[in-house]
């Protein structure tokens, strides 16, 4: 029997505690116990480091890793319920989704096969968003906010979530304490499933998988026994679900999941743009505003603030008062500085409202357009739960942030022309005053310029009791708060439209029209734009989930909870099967010689039990001095076992990886009359106990190394990790290549045994 070839050893800086390969790429993702999400290449060169999450003084647990199947993101799952998708490229956070409860496992699964079957149907709706809208452009890296979202800092900002060019359907599951998750592309959020409310005392969920066909989903979970059982106190169940919604909307899950995506990109994009013109607005006239309210409450004189400045103007006199104030308190230079200031940044943020915000809203009220198209169309899209009302409550208020950032515009070049002309006379005042030579240039007024500075002393100045905080010089922070707008537009009562509008029941009532909401800043309406689109959302996830029904819950097995290193026993491991079943294998505890494999299948009504175990026989492979202390799905249709030498056998020296075969073996079935409501399906199966070694493809002695439960394998890049029992080394091998000294050995043989090598190996 030849075995797999070994490739190298490598160390670990830290602690490893879980690992998992890329289906598509020769990379490895680890976690170790500082935290830290490690991406290393087959060569063990480190591609980056993700480093811990911290929330207030505590760290955060990594608890589950996956891989998007086309190996271009990765899912980090944390003990706080937060799970990242990162670009495998640069390690950046693309999404990020947030649970109750502590994230206990990950799958992400592909259903490309299924998406073919169905392909005449996925050409009736195309993207041809890129043809009428503008190209996002980048947010400048100069602001801190496209640092912390540095995909709306990069190129191809509209598919900054990665989902675009996937060209079939895959799903994320999601399973924490009591729920079960699913997400389309990682992304939309469809179903939910609350697994407490299929049996009590619910421990927490294991696992869960979706079968290849996506008619139902197999639920592992853990509870307490009802019975008092001090040995075995808990037990494993299994929960079936009915998705065959699921596998009758492939074709639009996937249209609506991208445009989903497009949608959530834009409202992300609008925030970060957002955030980027309140960093460009800085506090400018916030210390004028203080010096002025600290003067008024100063100044010994009758009269207000208005009418000294209007007396200045008019009148070219000051009191002592407001001179010392103007030569001693704004000074010559600080007035300088603040004009350079007040224009530098609206400068800024005008520029940001133009060339990001305005296209962005087009954008997001596009694709919302299109999302409520989706939602007339009862025939394909009604059980998916998209409403057209919600969509149209979404639409208006993408409009009125479009309105209100013009707004913005006309407030901001009005700001700066009265800011200028007032700046200018106070500057020529304040040189006078000075005694200092005033330039020509600036030392005219014409009556147009009289009237602008008079009409901002009174409409600034002008002092109104409870109602003001300040003087409110500047009027464009207010739009980047995230309260009312304290001086919003004066006299749209006036305005004909206004009127016209008011006068009219039937414009009035009109469903076309826009809400302005003078009172509201633009953080106020995106806020409010982003509860609506969440509301959509939710109500796809509440729709599809009541679509989902659930069956029975049934007994696997009794046991008593073991810990070793990062690892719960029991060790589950799943995989979907080609013909539409569920495949589950478990191990007992790390002292078990047996594992046992489930096949779901009927849309989990059913369920077939096959058990293994290593054999005392003289001829058998491995014997049973070996117990079996890890597992994985090496592909559908192999196993990959860790066996290490029981602890009362000390003459076997080495432990095993070993590739298992699993299609062949004998099931013993057992259907839905046999099941019952609480089967205990281990309990039940009297089969004999199958021989590992006489059923094991390869292995391989790993000598000299103490194994610890922590293994990764990967069928289609064809390599396993093998972890040291400290977690700090590992051996890597390939699975598909054959190891020299077993070439070796098998001439060897061929001469000794004229020819015939297939005489098996007794390893004890």
């Amino acid at each position: 029997m030849r075995s797999f070839r070994f490739l190298e050893e490598k160390s670990v800086s830290s602690d490893v505690t879980r690992m998992i390969w890329s289906p598509k790429m020769d990379l490895i993702a680890l976690s170790n116990i500082q935290q830290e999400v490690v991406l290393h290449r087959l060569s063990w060169q480190c591609v980056w480091t993700i480093p811990v999450r911290k929330t207030h003084d505590s760290s955060v647990l990594v608890t589950s890793l996956a891989w998007r199947p086309d190996g271009q993101v990765l899912a980090i799952g944390y003990s706080d319920g937060l799970v990242n998708l990162v670009d495998v490229e640069n390690a950046e956070t693309l999404h990020t989704t947030q649970h109750n409860s502590s994230v206990i496992h990950l799958t992400w699964q592909n259903f490309q096969s299924l998406f073919h079957k169905k392909k005449e149907t996925n050409d009736y709706f195309i993207d041809t968003s890129s043809t009428f809208l503008s190209k996002l452009t980048p947010l400048p890296k100069s602001y801190s906010s496209a640092t912390k979202a540095k995909i709306y800092s990069e190129e191809n900002v509209e598919d900054s979530k990665k989902v675009q060019q996937q060209p079939s359907l895959n799903i994320l599951l999601v399973t924490t304490k009591v729920h079960v998750n699913l997400y389309v592309f990682g992304l939309l959020h469809v179903v939910s499933i609350d697994v407490s409310e299929h049996s009590n005392d619910i421990v927490s969920v294991r696992c869960a998988m979706l079968s290849s066909d996506l008619h139902f989903m197999n639920i592992i979970f853990e509870s307490k026994q009802t019975e008092d059982i001090s040995d075995e106190p808990n037990t494993l169940l299994t929960l079936s679900v009915d998705t065959k919604l699921l596998s009758e909307k492939v074709t639009e899950l996937r249209i609506l999941t991208k445009k989903v995506s497009y949608i959530i990109t834009f409202i992300e994009y609008t925030k970060s743009t957002l955030d980027a013109m309140s960093e460009a607005w800085e506090d400018i006239l916030l210390e004028m505003d203080t010096k002025l309210r600290r003067f008024h409450e100063e100044k010994g004189t009758e009269g207000t603030i208005c009418d000294e400045f209007l007396q200045l103007l008019m009148w070219g006199t000051a009191s002592t008062e407001l001179e010392n104030f103007l030569v001693n308190e704004l000074t010559e230079k600080g007035l300088k500085k603040l004009g350079h200031s007040i224009e530098t940044s609206y400068f800024n943020i005008q520029k940001l409202v133009l060339q990001h915000l305005t296209v962005s809203c087009r954008a997001l009220y596009y694709h919302l357009t299109e999302m409520k198209g989706i939602s007339k169309w009862s025939e394909k899209f009604s059980d998916l739960g998209v409403a057209t009302d919600t969509v149209e409550a979404c639409l208006k208020l993408v409009g009125s942030l479009m309105m209100k950032s013009n707004e913005l515009l006309q407030i901001i070049e009005s700001s700066m022309k009265n800011l200028k002309a007032f700046f200018r006379w106070l500057y020529v005042v304040i040189l006078r005053l000075s005694d200092k030579t005033v330039p020509t240039e600036i030392s005219k007024m014409t009556q147009k310029d009289l009237t602008f500075v008079a009409d901002f002393i009174e409409e600034h100045f002008a002092e109104e009791g409870e109602k003001r905080e300040g003087f409110k010089i500047e009027r464009v922070g207010q739009y980047l708060s995230s309260c009312d707008l304290v001086l919003p537009v004066k006299n749209a009562t006036d305005n004909p439209w206004v009127q016209l509008v008011e006068g009219s029941r039937v414009l009035k009532d009109s469903g076309l029209l826009l809400q302005t909401h003078i009172d509201k800043s633009l953080y106020q309406i995106y806020h409010m734009i982003h509860n609506s689109i969440s509301e959509n959302l939710l109500n796809i996830t509440n729709k599809v989930t009541q679509s989902m029904t659930c069956g029975h819950a049934t007994n696997l097995l009794n046991f008593a909870p073991v810990k070793s290193g990062s690892l719960d026993y029991p060790i589950i491991s799943q995989c979907p099967g080609e013909d539409g079943e569920i495949l589950s294998v478990l191990v007992k505890h790390p002292s078990t010689q047996q594992l046992h494999i489930v096949k779901h299948t009927h849309r989990g009504q059913s369920a077939e039990i096959c058990v293994l175990g290593t054999s005392n026989q003289s001829e058998s492979v491995i014997s049973d001095k070996y117990s079996v202390i890890s597992i994985q799905f090496y592909t559908h249709t192999t196993i990959s076992l860790l066996l290490q030498p029981c602890a009362t056998t000390p003459t076997v020296e080495s432990p095993l990886l070993a590739q298992l075969p699993i299609t062949n073996l004998t099931y013993t079935t057992h259907g839905e009359d046999k099941l019952g409501e609480y089967g205990h399906l281990m309990q039940q199966h009297r089969q004999q106990v199958l021989d590992i070694g006489a059923n094991v493809s390869q292995y391989r002695e790993l000598e000299n190394m103490k194994l610890s439960p922590i293994f990764a394998v990967s069928g289609s890049r064809k390599v396993a990790c093998v972890m040291y029992a400290n977690c700090r080394r590992v051996r890597l091998f390939d699975m598909d290549a054959v190891d020299e000294s077993d070439v070796d050995s098998d001439e060897t043989q061929d001469e000794e045994h004229g020819g015939n090598s297939e005489q098996p190996a007794n390893l004890v």
